[in-house]
């Protein structure tokens, strides 16, 4: 090495020395492996469950120069889930996450999602990787998120809120439940308040049924019918 002239990449304690020098080709090897960086995302193709994405750690050359780094064109998407049920969300341009590089090549698994050989001698690539979505920053944690598990909006004005004790659901437009089947609510105290209307469509018939039949319904206020209420007994008055 010239007199006076000192390579950017290595320490000046190492130099002349033995242990040195085995760090210094240790730290060499370790740059040309890759692990985890954070990322952001290009573009994402839900059906197909994979991100282009770009890597938010650039290079750094021996001059100092900083040199963006590669897009990664095709990684697959964390999707968690198992037995039949899995959790998938919309991820748009611009969202970040973490890039994790497999220890060997995954291309034939991808293929056929079985146990595979490598396809490449590549080791610890990004090429190789799975990323995960995470959102950071930016966000408000909904009412009632202390201790429990919440899936909400960055807002918070819309989420589901699991503690130990309750399920609470919040929105701030509508709630909708689709079923072709039965819904089916046991409780021991029904309460449903409307600011405005409730409004109870059946396409059929519509029972209520109060104390197996023993009990009492009871209407504070009218029943309007826009068709004939036919009763199997004497209608009772309404409750003071």
């Amino acid at each position: 090495m010239p007199s006076g002239y000192n390579n950017p990449s290595l320490d000046p304690a190492d130099n002349n020395s033995l242990a040195g020098s085995i760090r210094f080709a240790y730290s060499k090897m370790m740059q040309k492996t890759d692990g985890m960086l954070p990322a952001r995302v290009i573009a994402y193709d839900r059906v197909e469950n994979r991100v282009q994405v770009q890597l938010l750690i650039s290079l750094i050359t021996t001059s100092g120069a900083s040199v963006p780094r590669q897009q990664i064109a095709s990684v697959p998407v964390f999707l968690p889930g198992g037995g039949g049920l899995f959790l998938s969300f919309p991820i748009n341009t611009g969202d970040l996450g973490w890039v994790l590089a497999n220890d060997r090549d995954i291309s034939n698994f991808l293929s056929t999602y079985t146990t595979s050989i490598p396809n490449t001698n590549r080791i610890k690539q990004f090429s190789d990787s799975v990323f995960f979505p995470d959102i950071m920053f930016g966000y408000t944690l909904a009412p009632g998120a202390d201790g429990a598990v919440v899936l909400q909006n960055l807002a918070g004005t819309v989420s589901v809120v699991v503690s130990n004790t309750d399920v609470t659901i919040n929105s701030a437009t509508n709630v909708t439940i689709n079923s072709t089947a039965d819904v089916v609510v046991n409780a021991t105290t029904m309460t449903v308040n409307a600011s405005h209307n409730l409004n109870v469509n059946a396409a059929a018939n519509m029972l209520f049924t109060v104390g197996s039949g023993t009990g009492t319904l009871g209407v504070v206020g009218n029943i309007k019918a826009s068709g004939t209420i036919t009763p199997g007994a004497t209608i009772p008055p309404p409750l003071p």
